[in-house]
């Protein structure tokens, strides 16, 4: 005979097999599902962010030893530039961080970077055509490499990225402008970089949805798994009729006993036998269902003592 249990993640579990099998992007699942998505996205880009954010400030000032050996006589203009626009917006994303804000913590992520892929195309400005050509192909390959390791569901990378190309052209055109020419090879390369991106950054995100999706499943599994060991366990200790702890329930509380209180006193423990007496007749004369019953009653007055604070002796 088998033996099932109703499971309380039966619903979930059939939720995730169905966004699994039909392919529903994450917009489209059921909105508990969502909602629990959502929740471990939170938890797992406050982590990510508030590490890149740390990271972030050791590049911003590591990245000066670049300027010293490509552009020394801008220097002090690169330093300025992160002092004053970059580092702010990096301090103020670590308090966000401490505070659990999210969404300042994005900001403040985005901020930074925009101002830093500005500061590289107006120290590329005071440069020559080689030098800009360089420093313009380093700003495209920062919003590629940012895009992709920011923890940005698709619609907020789609405006992170469009806000970097807007701030490096617009630092790009003033205050010190740039060559038309160079300029324009600059939107073709964050045309073409950032595109490619883009692309896959959507194919990333719908992977990263269905990588939850099966690790929510398993979890499910295992979970429903270790329920039914349990209840199993249960089962295999308890009289099916009464419901009384049976004498496998006795040799493992027992042996419990004994093993916690090794170099102890033992605080108490009792044992109770009963025999009722002229129960084969109650069988024989009203019946085996009468007679289940009557167990079952002796069971329940049984409990019920057993649970009956103790009276003190007169």
């Amino acid at each position: 005979m088998s033996v099932s249990f109703p499971s309380p993640f039966d619903d979930q579990r059939q939720a995730v097999d169905e966004a699994l099998a039909q392919g529903l992007a994450a917009r489209d699942w059921p909105e508990a599902l969502r909602h629990e998505y959502e929740a471990h996205s939170r938890r797992a880009d406050l982590s990510s962010l508030t590490f890149q954010m740390k990271l972030g400030i050791v590049i911003t000032f590591a990245s000066l030893a670049i300027d010293a050996l490509t552009v020394p006589q801008l220097l002090w203009l690169g330093l300025q530039w992160r002092l004053l626009a970059v580092l702010p917006l990096q301090l103020c994303g670590l308090l966000f961080a401490r505070r659990g804000h999210l969404v300042g913590l994005k900001s403040a992520a985005a901020g930074s970077l925009m101002m830093f892929g500005g500061m590289v195309m107006h120290l590329a400005s005071f440069g020559d055509p080689e030098m800009q050509v360089r420093y313009s192909m380093a700003t495209a390959f920062l919003l590629a490499a940012s895009a992709l390791s920011l923890p940005f569901p698709l619609k907020e990378a789609t405006r992170y990225m469009l806000g970097f190309a807007f701030v490096t052209l617009a630092i790009g055109l003033w205050p010190n402008p740039i060559e038309p020419e160079m300029l324009g090879q600059h939107i073709v390369m964050l045309a073409l970089i950032g595109g490619g991106t883009w692309t896959l950054l959507q194919r990333m995100r719908g992977y990263n949805a269905r990588s939850f999706l099966y690790e929510l499943r398993e979890r499910y599994s295992r979970e429903e798994l270790e329920e039914n060991n349990r209840l199993l366990r249960e089962l295999s200790e308890r009289d099916p009729l009464t419901g009384l702890p049976n004498r496998r329930r006795f040799e493992s509380a027992f042996g419990e006993l004994a093993a916690g209180a090794q170099g102890q006193k033992w605080a108490g423990a009792a044992l109770i036998m009963i025999d009722l007496d002229h129960f084969k007749e109650v069988n024989d004369t009203h019946g085996h269902d009468v007679g289940d019953e009557s167990l079952r009653l002796v069971a329940a007055a049984l409990v019920a003592l057993a649970a009956a604070p103790a009276t003190p002796p007169p």
